[in-house]
């Protein structure tokens, strides 16, 4: 079941400083699933806005890749995947957590979401953190 948020929810802003939770120890086993979008407005306190994308899996998740998708407006079909924007491999933390992130710096669109092209293929949890 697509997480694609059609609602008109002012949350859905992502503003400086703000550190948010767009997957909660959820399982994704459909491939093509849209996590929850956000939109990124313009701040004087952070001109050139800049995010990171973080995922935790409760385990090994095996193969899977997790685009990062932009848009400048809030349309399913207007997101497009960012170029070299994807996840496809998990480190394992010293205290054996599996783990990924990306930075993207400048960010110049206007909403941002995480597109699971393919799910892990293994039966994990996943969390992914949005922060600005």
């Amino acid at each position: 079941m697509p997480l694609y948020d059609t609602s008109s929810n002012p949350q859905l802003q992502i503003l400086p400083g703000d550190v948010q939770i767009l997957q909660n120890a959820e399982t994704v086993s459909v491939n093509g699933t849209a996590v929850i979008q956000r939109n990124v407005p313009n701040s004087i306190y952070q001109p050139a806005k800049a995010l990171n994308i973080s995922i935790e899996f409760s385990g090994n998740p095996g193969a899977f890749e997790l685009d990062i998708q932009d848009s400048d407006e809030d349309e399913d079909s207007s997101y497009q995947s960012i170029p070299n924007a994807l996840l496809n491999v998990a480190s394992i933390g010293s205290d054996g957590s599996y783990n990924t992130r990306y930075e993207l710096s400048p960010f110049t669109g206007n909403w941002i979401r995480p597109y699971w092209k393919t799910a892990p293929a293994n039966a994990v949890t996943v969390t992914v953190r949005l922060a600005r």
